[in-house]
């Protein structure tokens, strides 16, 4: 393994503890929405699965990619994985602060832990 592909792999091995927290934050968060109906930025035309859970399932997918030791590392592969689990997270999040319940989310504590996460993955990326 050359040393840009090692580096790489010792990123993404930093970054597996981020994806673990952002998975914690999805887990612990209950949809607010004041008339109890699920808020539209949670649906989904493909394959009607909400937001939320598609970005689950990809975190259980990336998760199952890291923990194949049958092949060898996939760099290219971990590394879209992850964008596109950060890009997906990124939308929901916007979504959410731009929705009509925004401020319940804000009481509860789910911005600023996004917003830490948001820092640690600078610090990291740094």
């Amino acid at each position: 393994m050359n040393k840009a592909n090692q580096e790489l792999q010792i990123l993404i091995e930093k970054l597996d503890s981020i994806v673990d927290e952002m998975k914690q934050v999805l887990v612990s968060t209950q949809s607010v929405s004041s008339n109890k109906k699920k808020d539209c930025f949670f649906l989904s035309t493909r394959m009607g699965l909400d937001a939320k859970t598609r970005i689950m399932v990809k975190i259980d997918k990336y998760k199952k990619l890291r923990a194949d030791t049958n092949h060898p590392r996939n760099s290219e592969l971990e590394v879209s994985s992850l964008m596109d689990i950060f890009a997906t997270t990124e939308i929901l999040v916007k979504k959410i602060s731009e929705g009509k319940d925004s401020s319940e989310y804000a009481d509860k504590g789910f911005f600023n832990r996004f917003s830490d996460i948001s820092h640690k993955v600078e610090r990291l990326i740094a």
